[in-house]
């Protein structure tokens, strides 16, 4: 729980523009027993550039589709709930894992993409309805 609750601070210090993405990258925890720490890493990545130093841009933390996706990312963070997702859904993956392949697509079938990182609806909205009380 120590490393998930480090990185949510992290995201949530790059997404309000506290730190750089240099900063962001250089103490972002893994843990091979935690994979959404490392699955976590690729959509945020998409939001900025690895060739220079810089603050998340202010018009993204402005998008609103980008607010509610740090939002579940942070509030699977602070659960104690187990990432279920093989990879980040939607990834493309090497022909020669195909064994691997269909294993990820017949698990990532299951879950709902809209609440990811989380697997169902119902575990999002418990864990929002626990922020609030």
């Amino acid at each position: 729980m120590e490393k998930r609750r480090k990185a949510a601070q992290l995201l949530l210090d790059f997404y309000k523009g506290r730190i750089t993405n240099n900063e962001f990258e250089e103490n972002w925890p893994i843990e091979k027993h935690d994979p959404v720490l490392s699955e976590l890493l690729p959509p945020v990545w998409m939001l900025y550039s690895d060739y220079r130093e810089h603050r998340i841009d202010p018009a993204l933390r402005k998008d609103y589709r980008l607010a509610k996706e740090f939002h579940r990312y942070l509030k699977f963070l602070s659960s104690t709930l187990e990432y279920e997702w093989i990879g980040v859904p939607g990834t493309w993956v090497s022909k020669v894992a195909e064994v691997f392949d269909t294993r990820r697509r017949q698990t990532n079938s299951s879950g709902d993409i809209e609440v990811w990182p989380f697997y169902r609806k119902e575990d999002y909205r418990h864990a929002w309805k626990q922020s609030q009380s």
